[in-house]
């Protein structure tokens, strides 16, 4: 917004900026922040009561505060508040809007935006909102009643209308994923949206783990009998140890590999000493050395007696980490016996990169695929790749450059784009 004379464009207030050769008809995007606190909780005779803050960062074209209270009365869940900004400027308790449309508040913001300008909370415009949400007997469906404290008159955006102060909508939700709603808005206007929505806090990967082997008592065995590049298989496949070295004598066996299955590192450990302890093998310590880029990062040294009553449960609240301690990665001084340990590498995978928001278009990106491979030639020492193909973008579109006097926006995401064509190109 800030450098364009807007009012040489009539109805360009919603565009981007009034340049139309920089950004056209693309529509001006605005984003912001939003905080709600609830005070205390509903009772049975309380109402839930909160405060919040709408908008209270970058322009604040619609930034707003408000306190608000809920009760519910059978199927009534009902709903009054005050509210102050973009929310009270109606000024139906108090204010007067009839030459200042924000009712003295200020509305500026600092610098490009971006800023907390709060100096202006709970100033302005004061006006009272209410609803009404009904449930109605079907329970997916319930219908909505709300008084509007907002006159629009100061909008953002051109010719936005108020007929009605009542605002009219229906929900129908979708299970506890999501729900789809229309509204009659301002005595002029239909709305249809959808939401869909998870807990983060509940949310889990759905995935099928490879169970933990029932403990056998198997007979001794020494090392050289033991067929480990089967042990080395299940290390994988049970324990999530991948690209395994085993060094083994009848001491003891080190298990060098790398662990990216689990992020419990304890299920790890359990399994990975459960699929050692079946081999029958009479070593009475097992070292398990996690690597990344064949560098280890850490040593776990399980005693092996202790695991077996572990794993016998021969005492209430038998646990893994009873048997187990964490000491510095050593080398293995045991005889290798498998090395599954791969040199090379090879990756392939499809690419979206994007950019939302900008002042060209509102959405620009480009798909393409992606491919690396890489070989090590020792321990220490590797040689790798990529290439990335460019099958589509729209990054056509993109104008904006910093300007040499350096006194415009500077670049953030606009880097984005030239990145991403310079990949596509290597």
């Amino acid at each position: 917004m800030a450098g364009s004379d807007y009012s040489l464009y009539p109805s360009a207030e919603r565009l981007y900026s009034g340049d139309e050769s920089f950004s056209g008809d693309t529509y001006y995007t605005d984003k912001g922040i939003d905080v709600k606190l609830r005070l205390w909780e509903e009772s049975y005779w309380l109402p839930e009561t909160s405060v919040g803050l709408r908008d209270l960062g970058g322009t604040g074209l619609f930034d707003g505060e408000y306190i608000a209270a809920s009760k519910h009365v059978g199927p009534l869940d009902l709903t009054l508040g005050v509210g102050w900004g973009y929310i009270g400027n109606s000024a139906n308790l108090r204010g007067n809007n009839s030459t200042d449309l924000d009712c003295g508040r200020d509305t500026s913001y600092t610098g490009k935006g971006g800023s907390f300008d709060y100096s202006r909370w709970f100033t302005g415009c004061m006006s009272v909102f209410g609803g009404v949400e009904y449930q109605t007997p079907w329970e997916p469906l319930r219908f909505k009643v709300e008084y509007d404290s907002n006159n629009y008159r100061s909008d953002f955006a051109p010719d936005m209308v108020q007929d009605s102060k009542f605002n009219y909508g229906a929900i129908y939700q979708f299970g506890n994923w999501g729900d789809i709603r229309a509204s009659f808005e301002r005595g002029n206007t239909w709305t249809l949206g959808f939401t869909l929505k998870t807990n983060f806090n509940t949310l889990s990967q759905n995935w099928l783990d490879t169970p933990t082997p029932a403990y056998q008592s198997t007979p001794d065995k020494p090392a050289e009998e033991i067929e480990w590049d089967s042990v080395a298989a299940d290390l994988e496949r049970i324990a999530g140890y991948s690209s395994a070295k085993i060094y083994a004598n009848d001491d003891s066996v080190t298990v060098v590999a790398n662990q990216s299955k689990y992020r419990k590192r304890e299920t790890a450990h359990e399994k990975a000493a459960m699929v050692l302890a079946n081999t029958g093998t009479t070593a009475i310590a097992f070292n398990l050395i996690e690597q990344s880029a064949n560098q280890p990062t850490t040593q776990t040294v399980v005693d092996a007696k202790a695991y077996r009553r572990v794993a016998n449960q021969e005492y209430l609240g038998a646990d893994v980490n009873d048997a187990t301690s964490i000491v510095d990665p050593v080398t293995p001084r045991e005889m290798l016996q498998v090395d599954n340990n791969d040199p090379w590498s090879f990756s392939f995978a499809p690419n979206l990169q994007q950019s939302i928001g900008g002042s060209e278009d509102f959405y620009l990106f480009n798909i393409g695929v992606a491919g690396g491979a890489s070989l090590w030639f020792n321990n220490h020492i590797e040689l790798g790749g990529n290439i990335y193909v460019n099958l589509y973008d729209n990054y056509d579109k993109f104008l904006y450059d910093v300007p040499p006097d350096g006194t415009d926006l500077k670049r953030v995401r606009t880097w984005f784009a030239n990145i991403s064509l310079i990949t596509a190109f290597v």
